[in-house]
């Protein structure tokens, strides 16, 4: 074999160990990602519009939500409990948001319910979380056509 043979085999063999490092660590990154997607059960409010006031209202309804949140996911023991927990409290929730609304003079309507939906990455100090398809429970206010305001409601990240 040549000299500039070698250099080639060296090369590629070196190029090819690369490249399976790079791939690995692309893989436990995934394997990340996914395991965060799956064990999260996120909190998703939208305002009815991009008004000041509906905006307003919103952190408002947040703010309630998220002071009975303890009582109602503290014993929840795993996302799953969670998730069951969130899908029997939506008339609660609903309840909840109803009455910051009236106390507001806001008369539009609540829908709460337990969903699935993709999100955005979303990077914070600490921690980021990855884009991806979640369960959620959703808190639509009026229309929902406003920006919307989200956490992780179990295990309990909410940052306001």
């Amino acid at each position: 074999m040549t000299k500039h043979g070698e250099k080639f085999w060296i090369l590629t063999l070196t190029l090819a160990f690369l490249l399976g490092i790079l791939l690995d660590s692309f893989s436990l990154f995934q394997r990340e990602c996914r395991e965060i997607r799956e064990d999260v059960l996120r909190l998703h409010i939208l305002a009815n519009s991009d008004s000041a006031e509906d905006q307003a209202v919103k952190l408002l309804v947040r703010d309630r939500i998220l002071a009975e949140s303890g009582s109602l996911f503290n014993s929840a023991a795993d996302k799953t409990s969670a998730r069951e927990k969130a899908a029997e409290n939506t008339g609660r929730v609903e309840e909840l948001a109803e009455e910051v609304l009236a106390e507001e003079g806001f008369s539009y309507s609540v829908t709460a319910k337990v969903t699935r939906q993709f999100f955005d990455t979303r990077v914070y100090d600490g921690f980021t979380m990855p884009a991806g398809w979640y369960d959620s429970l959703q808190i639509v206010l009026g229309e929902g056509e406003g920006h919307n305001w989200w956490c992780v409601l179990y295990p309990p990240l909410c940052i306001s």
